[in-house]
């Protein structure tokens, strides 16, 4: 018998036992067709051995019944065998699970901690701010004490010049027509003037809500600029003459002490502050106190812009800056950077303006390089800064 492929046991034992029939009934016929029968006594026992063999079908039957059980016996043991491993790959993967359960716990604690620490990072700039101003305002009290007495914290606005600043009126016109001397006509002034536009419009000054203020506006050039530019601005300036030609002019100017103005403004009112050619004239006290209120009257990324003479000049420092009976302080770039930090601005810049014209050089070379750099360079520099957004955010340059 030959088993063929997906062929059962069952099936298998009854074809051989259907095979071992066929066999049987053919040497049957080969027996009945001998000429010559056997001995009685041999036949006899032939035929008793045979009816105690069991039929061949019987043994078909036993024998896969054994082979069923071996396999199944075999297939028993496999089975437990897989069953073991899979109890073993299931403990394993269960304990798996159970350190990644404990993993994501670690991880979910440790989530909770940086967010709270996040929270606390994202309430800091404010604290920051908060000991900031807190900070200056100290500051500005300790100057005030210092310099003369405690001014209120919000002052009334002035409204005209302090008795001790005020200039006699005999001497108002003369005042103005020096300045015309020694700065130049209205025209050359607003041509000068004009380069600071671009630096007011990149920081958004001279809207509604971030109007400019120029301190010491003198005849009106800067303010007439931002106007045709349409940009909102109003000016301060003491002399009487000089402000009826800006209200000729119809510009919004007032007649009043220019730092006695800037405190009468409310805290983060202003887009910009200007002083062109005003500080020189500022002792030390009232450099304090035009930084101090300049920065609070700022709203945060105002700019404060100054131009003023400049001290590396040889010619400036030892000759003209001497023509005005008025001037005080005479600055360098790295001077005024000084007080821009210490006030606490940022985003500081400076640019050196107004060198002598070059037919007035000396001959190019080491020694005419040196001489023309020394006293006939930059006149003047313009230096500006901004009120931070933020307290942390400070990056000067």
């Amino acid at each position: 018998m030959r088993e063929t492929p997906g062929m059962g046991w069952e099936q298998a034992a009854r074809e051989a036992a259907a095979e071992e029939a066929e066999r049987a009934a053919a040497r049957r016929r080969k027996e009945d067709a001998m000429p010559a029968a056997p001995p009685a006594s041999l036949r006899g026992t032939a035929k008793t051995l045979l009816r105690r063999m069991p039929p061949l079908d019987r043994l078909a039957r036993w024998a896969w019944a054994l082979l069923h059980a071996r396999a199944s016996r075999q297939t028993a043991e496999q089975a437990r065998a897989l069953a073991i491993e899979a109890l073993a790959a299931l403990e394993t993967e269960r304990a798996a699970r159970r350190g990644l359960v404990a993993e994501l716990q670690a991880l979910r604690g440790m989530a909770e901690t940086s967010v709270a620490r996040l929270d606390a990072l994202e309430a800091l700039p404010a604290r920051l701010a908060s000991l900031e101003e807190e900070t200056r305002q100290l500051r500005i009290a300790l100057r005030r004490l210092v310099t003369g007495g405690v001014a209120p914290a919000s002052p009334p606005p002035a409204t005209g010049p302090s008795p001790a600043t005020a200039i006699p009126d005999h001497w108002d016109a003369e005042l103005l027509r020096m300045t015309r001397e020694t700065r130049g006509e209205e025209a050359d002034i607003k041509a000068r003037l004009a380069v600071h536009l671009d630096v007011v419009r990149r920081h958004g000054a001279g809207t509604a809500e971030r109007p400019i203020l120029d301190l010491g506006c003198g005849r009106g050039e800067w303010l007439e600029l931002l106007r045709e530019q349409n940009l909102v601005a109003s000016g301060v300036e003491l002399s009487g003459a000089a402000v009826a030609s800006c209200h000729d002019k119809g510009l919004p100017v007032e007649r009043a002490d220019a730092l006695a103005a800037l405190r009468g403004r409310p805290d983060g009112s202003l887009g910009a502050i200007t002083l062109f050619h005003l500080i020189e004239h500022f002792d030390l006290a009232q450099h304090t106190i035009l930084f101090d209120e300049a920065f609070r009257a700022l709203a945060p990324g105002g700019l404060l812009l100054l131009e003023t003479p400049n001290g590396e000049n040889f010619s400036v420092s030892g000759r003209s800056f001497w023509f005005d009976p008025t001037h005080r302080v005479l600055h360098t770039p790295a001077s005024l950077l000084r007080w821009f930090l210490a006030a606490g601005f940022s985003g500081i810049a400076f640019e050196r303006l107004h060198p002598y014209p070059k037919d007035l050089h000396f001959p190019p070379g080491p020694i005419g390089d040196r001489l023309n750099d020394w006293f006939l360079g930059p006149q003047d520099f313009a230096i500006w800064g901004l009120r931070p957004h933020n307290p942390v955010d400070d990056h000067h340059t």
